[in-house]
């Protein structure tokens, strides 16, 4: 399994923008999207394993997020104790977006993103801003036997 943690503050995936030029139309990703990226690849880049990996793989991911500057002392005191969720403008979705874009287009964590198998996020707010991470590996069955689904046993009453 790998785990690391990056101490950025997360930033959500932002909507491709597009543009026409000479009469063409052009998608580009934001600047602000690239560059959040670029830095969370460069923390992540240390914890990349040897090789690719080939297998699925599960992603768990928990975002934690600052508490608003502008909320009382007792709300902020709430949300560190884990009594109030985020629910503010970054949606987990896109959080969890920028982060499998990073490690995918970084090319050292696994050969294509479709190899995520499952995908677990969670936002709570905390002092110190950062982004955990773990990826496990799932073992494939490697023979016909191994395919086959177990066979249920009946209930009893």
């Amino acid at each position: 399994m790998i785990m690391f943690t990056v101490p950025l503050i997360p930033v959500p995936k932002g909507r491709p923008k597009a543009s026409a030029f000479g009469g063409h139309a052009r998608v580009y990703t934001p600047a602000k999207t690239a560059q959040a990226e670029r830095e969370f690849v460069s923390f992540a880049n240390e914890h990349a394993p040897s090789e690719p990996i080939a297998s699925a793989v599960i992603v768990r991911l928990r975002f934690v997020l600052p508490v608003p500057a502008s909320k009382p002392a007792w709300w902020k005191a709430a949300a560190l104790a884990g009594r109030i969720a985020p629910r503010g403008p970054k949606d987990i979705d896109n959080l969890a977006k920028l982060v499998l874009d990073a490690l995918n287009r970084s090319g050292r964590y696994w050969l294509d993103d479709a190899q995520v198998s499952t995908i677990s996020a969670q936002k709570c707010y905390g002092a110190c801003p950062a982004t955990h991470v773990e990826i496990e590996t799932v073992a494939e069955p490697r023979t016909k036997a191994e395919w086959r689904a177990p066979t249920s046993k009946p209930r009893s009453s």
